[in-house]
């Protein structure tokens, strides 16, 4: 029990709804290793540094769970790379407080004229256990990565059987003909996709290395500043706009609140900020726009914004808002005006009726 306490030992994180881990395994090791009078210096050494040995066992790799006891946080809102480094801290002292019977986390922020370790001596300690693959905010729904997956005897049978069973599959069917027949799949699904309505197309923009208009009416985009860029999207090519470029894409009268149009577009964007996916607006600030507003965070550890779309005629804004959240990568900014920097993947349609 003493042991487990200078190892902070805990089947929690600790932080925030100090939620659930499974470190039992590393306990039912330290207790074995008592059971069986494990000489000290290998227990020092598998616990600190089992995974590095010449071709460790599982038990030398759980063993170094020691260095995971810490607390782990994914609190929204806190910063990664913050509490990355706490995690690293924590293993400094407490390695030097069980096996060096000395505190270094004085160290942490400057020399101390008395104190021994100095600052980048504690630094230099600190480097031995900072190349763990491991995130900052992590462990929502369990251990956090990196994680030693351990199975039961009957587990790691079955596995083994379905590992095999995989490698003879992938023996069957090569690379080379697996792309191939991949290629021929992909060529026939897009072929049975419904091609898009043509009736009451008003614009019709693919962004397939080109901003022309592909509905016949040739109300091709026009670029007024900076350069588009072109990168793979969905379908095709999508193109690539960034904050220092302006994109006019001419288009009808605004439509009045009475005339029924449908909008579709395809974006991804690169900011959090509140924007303008796309807007058609006239000399008095009549148009319709499609926006979202400031991204905020949404359940898994993602950002997501609010869509909303206006009609504006006059002076005079109706609408609806969708207070549906949506991830922040289907948000960009696309108009007549200017980009913050996203890119517009395979298609810009719009069009008459519902």
């Amino acid at each position: 029990m003493q042991w487990l306490d200078l190892a902070r030992y805990a089947d929690t994180h600790g932080y925030h709804i100090d939620s659930h881990r499974d470190m039992w395994p590393w306990r039912e090791w330290v207790i074995d290793a008592f059971n069986r009078n494990m000489p000290f210096d290998r227990f020092t050494v598998e616990q600190l540094a089992g995974d590095l040995l010449p071709q460790p066992t599982r038990e030398q790799k759980i063993a170094t769970g020691f260095n995971r006891n810490h607390m782990i946080n994914f609190e929204g809102g806190a910063i990664a790379e913050e509490y990355q480094t706490e995690y690293v801290v924590d293993r400094v002292e407490a390695t030097s407080t069980v096996w060096m019977g000395m505190t270094m986390g004085c160290a942490r922020c400057h020399d101390h004229k008395y104190d021994p370790i100095k600052q980048k001596e504690f630094y230099q300690f600190f480097a031995f256990f900072n190349a763990i693959p491991e995130k900052g905010l992590d462990g929502r729904t369990g251990n956090a990565e990196p994680m030693l997956p351990l199975p039961s005897s009957a587990q790691k049978q079955d596995l083994d059987s379905v590992t095999s069973e995989i490698a003879e599959k992938e023996k069957a069917l090569p690379e080379k003909e697996l792309a191939v027949l991949e290629a021929e799949w992909e060529k026939t699904r897009l072929a049975g996709l419904p091609a898009p309505p043509r009736d009451g197309l008003i614009a019709h923009y693919e962004m397939d290395g080109h901003l022309v208009d592909t509905s016949g009416l040739y109300r091709h985009g026009k670029i007024v500043r900076g350069e588009v860029t072109y990168a793979d999207g969905p379908v095709g090519r999508s193109a690539v706009l960034s904050g220092e470029t302006q994109v006019d894409f001419p288009g009808p009268a605004a439509p009045s609140n009475e005339e029924p149009f449908s909008l579709a577009v395809w974006v991804r964007a690169n900011t959090r900020t509140e924007m303008a996916i796309v807007q058609s607006l006239d000399e008095s600030g009549a148009g319709f726009q499609l926006a979202v507003d400031e991204s905020s965070v949404i359940p898994d550890l993602k950002r997501g914004s609010h869509v909303q779309f206006n009609l504006v005629v006059g002076n005079t804004i109706s609408g609806f808002y969708n207070t549906s959240g949506v991830d922040q990568a289907t948000a960009a900014f696309v108009s007549g005006l200017n980009n913050l920097g996203s890119k517009l993947s395979g298609f810009l349609y719009l069009g008459t009726g519902p």
